[in-house]
Order: structure tokens, then sequence, then C-alpha cells
């Protein structure tokens, strides 16, 4: 999905160590945004090397940008059973209009 957006809220990269599936140490890298188009805000998250690469750019907070934006619903249920729903909006791509 492509959203016309201002940036109210850049957070800084995080990087959180893991374990993959055959048990190598990994890192992964996300950074995180609060965009808006002036009715709605969306917390969206850019992760791997366009984070990295998106924490060396200049952001503007008063300029309009074009956001492709990629939702994706993750399930999961807790410890008793009870089933809880999360959407999950990536950053795919960020440029100025």
């Amino acid at each position: 999905m492509e959203m016309y957006c201002k940036i109210q809220k850049v957070l800084p990269l995080v990087q959180r160590n893991y374990t993959d599936r055959d048990g190598q140490p990994q890192v992964f890298k996300s950074k995180g945004f609060i965009l808006t188009n002036g009715l709605n805000e969306v917390y969206a998250e850019a992760t791997g090397k366009y984070a990295e690469a998106l924490e060396g750019r200049d952001l503007d907070t008063t300029q309009f940008y074009v956001a492709d934006l990629r939702f994706r619903q993750r399930s999961y249920a807790d410890k008793d059973g009870v089933m809880h729903y999360n959407t999950e909006v990536e950053l795919t791509r960020l440029n100025v209009v």
C-alpha cells in the first residue's frame, strides 16, 4: 500500500540478538517511524539493511513522503491458550515527494 505522508517521529535504530532455526546467532535490526497523512497515524517499522540505510538519511519532518507499506497479521496463543492478534506495518520504501 502506498501512503502520502509526513513523518511525525523517527525512532533510533534498534538491534536485537536472536538465534535462528539452525541455532546460529543473528542480529535483527529495525527503525520505527510514526507517519501521518493528516487524518490517520501509523507506526511503521523498517527492518534489516533498509533500516540501516534509513539511519544515515536526514529525514525532514516538514517534508511530504510517499511510503510503501506492507501489512502483516500475526496471531499467537498466550500461556493460557488465549489467541491474540497483531497487525504489523513494515516500511519498505520512503521517498520524498
